[in-house]
C-alpha cells in the first residue's frame, strides 16, 4: 500500500538526512525530516522535494585575521608625555667641593607604547565556533622613549662657596643629556606600574575593535558574494589576551575546529 511504500521511503531517507539535521542543529537551527523532505502523492504517483534550509556562511577567520596582522605590523596604541626632574652636576677647580656646581632641570619627553602584530601567528588565533567566539593572544606592548631637548628647563645653579654667576651648557654637556634624557624617560615609565596597565588595556581595546571591524567587513562582502537568500552571516567576537600564548589544548581545538567547519 502507498502508507508503506512512505513509512520504507522515510526509513531509507532517515540514514540519509540525518548527517543534515545534526549539521543544522550543531549550528542551533533544528530541522525534523519533515522540515527537510516532502512526500506529495498524486496521480503519478510519489514525488520526493527537499525543502532549501538556511546555512551559515563559512568564512575563513584565522586568514583574515593573519592578512590584516602583516598589513598593520606595528600598532601604535597609546602615547603619553613625560616630565623628569633631574640634576647635573659639575666638579669644582682640583676637585674641591668649595668650587663645585649644581644645574637644576626638568626633562621632557614621550613614551609611546605599540603592539608588534607581525608576531602572531596562527598559533595565536583560538576560534570556538560553539560560542562564535575567537580569542586573540597577542604580544606585550612596546615601549619607545623620545626625548625633547627644546623643551627642556634649566634653573638656577647651586654655586659652591667660591664660584659665581650661570653654569654653562656646552654642546657636549647637551649630547650627553640626550642620552640621559632617554634613560631617565624610560626609568619614569617603566616604574610606574599603572602606565603599563594603561598600555595594556588599550592595546586590548585597540586590537578588539581593529579586528573585529576587518572581519565585520570580510563577512559582509562574503554574503553579497554568496548572494543567497539563505545563507546566515556569523559574526564573532574577538577576546583579546595580553601578553600570554595560547594553551596546548585551545591550540589543537583551534585546528580541529578550522579542520571540521571545512569537511
Amino acid at each position: 500500500s502507498a502508507g508503506v511504500v512512505i513509512a520504507l521511503i522515510f526509513g531509507f531517507l532517515a540514514g540519509m538526512v540525518a548527517p543534515r539535521i545534526y549539521t543544522e542543529a550543531s549550528q542551533g537551527g533544528i530541522h525534523s525530516i519533515q522540515d527537510l523532505i516532502t512526500v506529495i502523492t498524486g496521480e503519478g504517483g510519489l514525488r520526493l522535494t527537499q525543502r532549501q534550509v538556511p546555512y551559515e556562511l563559512e568564512v575563513s577567520y584565522s586568514d583574515i585575521v593573519l592578512d590584516e596582522a602583516r598589513q598593520e605590523k606595528k600598532l601604535i596604541i597609546l602615547s603619553q608625555n613625560a616630565t623628569v626632574p633631574y640634576e647635573a652636576k659639575k666638579a669644582g677647580l682640583f676637585g674641591w667641593s668649595i668650587y663645585a656646581q649644581k644645574k637644576y632641570m626638568v626633562l621632557h619627553g614621550v613614551g609611546t607604547y605599540s603592539v608588534d602584530l607581525g608576531q602572531i601567528t596562527s598559533q595565536d588565533i583560538v576560534i570556538h565556533r560553539d560560542t562564535k567566539t575567537i580569542d586573540l593572544y597577542i604580544p606585550e606592548p612596546e615601549l619607545s622613549v623620545e626625548y625633547l631637548p627644546e623643551d627642556t628647563e634649566f634653573f638656577d645653579s647651586q654655586n659652591g662657596l667660591l664660584r659665581f654667576g650661570e653654569m654653562q651648557i656646552t654642546p657636549e654637556m647637551m649630547a650627553e643629556l640626550e642620552t640621559i634624557g632617554k634613560d631617565k624617560i624610560r626609568q619614569n615609565f617603566e616604574s610606574d606600574d599603572k602606565s603599563l596597565s594603561t598600555a595594556r588595556k588599550f592595546a586590548s581595546l585597540s586590537v578588539k575593535e581593529l579586528f573585529e571591524t576587518v572581519l565585520t567587513k570580510k563577512v559582509d562582502a562574503a554574503l553579497k558574494e554568496a548572494d543567497d537568500a539563505l545563507a546566515v552571516p556569523v559574526y564573532l567576537d574577538i577576546n583579546v589576551i595580553v601578553g600570554e600564548k595560547a594553551p596546548e589544548e585551545d591550540r589543537s581545538e583551534e585546528h580541529t575546529s578550522e579542520l571540521q567547519s571545512l569537511a
